[in-house]
């Protein structure tokens, strides 16, 4: 596995971020792009993936993997076409019909957000393993041998509550232990399932998506790459970010990072220095970063 380790930062003697720096930089983000309020995940929305930030967790687990190395309209575009070619159940795409389905179906289904031979391979492979799990769990055999009428019922009920079928893992109170739950599934990495467990779960864990990971380094909350011991890593970077930083900025911090790292021209992924935008644009946080 990955080998989350709850409480210790792969760069222990590394004493940044510190609380202070953490609650300033909200502050500083927010007076400029807005308050962020922690919300609760909403009804599934059949036209975007989102980030994990619906009730049922096999539900954000899918659409957030759908959505890793793509952008946002790409993986809404995906979803649109699941929708259409696999129809709806629960208000999000028929998982059960996908699972009914070909590899190669799927592939074609996801070509909008790209590597969709790959997240075809492992959402089937996922789901497959989900579905066999929960029929060991539910399905024990009565004295005789058989199955009773009602267990029979229910299996062919399955199909209907499919997307519930990891619905249990709310229930795991340590957050790592969760993640860890989630990390079993193919292709099911750190920032998927960390997105799953702050979105879904509504836990205190600094999910790490690309912005977020470039505002770390800018920020030197994480030590120099070229320098590093053990090499920073994305999954890095959150262990140490997650281990360091206030529960009650996880989620603004989060939320705050992908705004600004998308919207300031200066803090954005490919950005020109010498440009006339650069010289225009005003960074709340200009004085704290080093690009």
């Amino acid at each position: 596995g990955y080998g989350l380790r709850p409480g210790v930062s792969p760069y222990p003697d590394y004493s940044q971020p510190s609380h202070d720096q953490a609650y300033k930089v909200v502050r500083l983000l927010e007076q400029h792009h807005g308050v962020e309020e922690v919300m609760p995940p909403r009804m599934a929305d059949l036209d975007r993936t989102g980030c994990g930030d619906v009730p049922n967790i096999l539900d954000a687990l899918l659409r957030t993997y759908i959505s890793t190395q793509c952008n946002v309209d790409a993986s809404n575009a995906a979803l649109q076409s699941l929708r259409r070619v696999y129809g709806v159940r629960n208000g999000s795409p028929d998982w059960y019909a996908v699972l009914q389905g070909s590899p190669e179906q799927l592939r074609d289904a996801l070509k909008s957000c790209g590597m969709q031979m790959m997240k075809a391979r492992n959402i089937l492979r996922t789901l497959r393993m989900v579905w066999d799990d929960e029929q060991e769990r539910q399905t024990t055999p009565e004295a005789d041998g058989d199955l009773s009428k009602g267990d029979r019922d229910h299996e062919k009920q399955y199909d209907n509550v499919m997307i519930g079928f990891l619905d249990y893992i709310h229930s795991v109170d340590d957050s790592y232990e969760a993640m860890e739950k989630m990390l079993q599934f193919p292709g099911m990495g750190i920032k998927v399932t960390a997105c799953v467990a702050l979105f879904s779960m509504g836990r205190p864990v600094f999910a790490v998506d690309t912005h977020v990971d470039r505002l770390c380094k800018y920020l030197g909350w994480v030590p120099d790459e070229k320098t590093a011991k053990p090499k920073l890593t994305a999954e890095r970077v959150f262990a140490h970010c997650d281990v360091r930083l206030p529960g009650d900025t996880k989620y603004k911090l989060h939320q705050l990072f992908w705004k600004h790292g998308r919207e300031c021209f200066r803090c954005k992924e490919k950005t020109t220095p010498a440009s006339t935008e650069w010289s225009m644009v005003k960074c709340p946080i200009e004085h704290l970063v080093d690009r």
